[in-house]
């Protein structure tokens, strides 16, 4: 499968969001469009995130319920750490089989 991968902090998820993740899909030809939300950003202020990291995951899940070419993918969130792109790529290359070249 072809996966594209969008991670940010979705502090808050919004429409340009989802907006921009359809419009990758049909112009790209992606299987899915995974989304990864961050545990802790490591390039932002902590303290600057106003909503905790479980309030921006559920905000994920309910803005995404009904888009079934995107996934959430709690690699991140999980760690309950800072984390960076490079890392969490080998990762999923570890944990997704079907993985059809480079993740994008």
């Amino acid at each position: 499968m072809k996966y594209c991968i969008f991670a940010g902090t979705f502090n808050p998820v919004h429409n340009a969001h989802i907006e921009m993740a359809k419009k990758v899909l049909s112009e790209f030809d992606f299987d899915k469009i995974i989304f990864i939300p961050a545990f802790i950003q490591p390039l932002k202020d902590k303290n600057s995130c106003k909503n905790t990291a479980l309030d921006r995951l559920n905000m994920l899940k309910s803005a995404l319920k009904n888009h079934p070419d995107f996934e959430i993918n709690t690699i991140e969130y999980d760690k309950k750490d800072i984390s960076y792109t490079y890392n969490t790529i080998l990762e999923l290359y570890k944990t997704i089989p079907d993985i059809e070249g480079k993740i994008n």
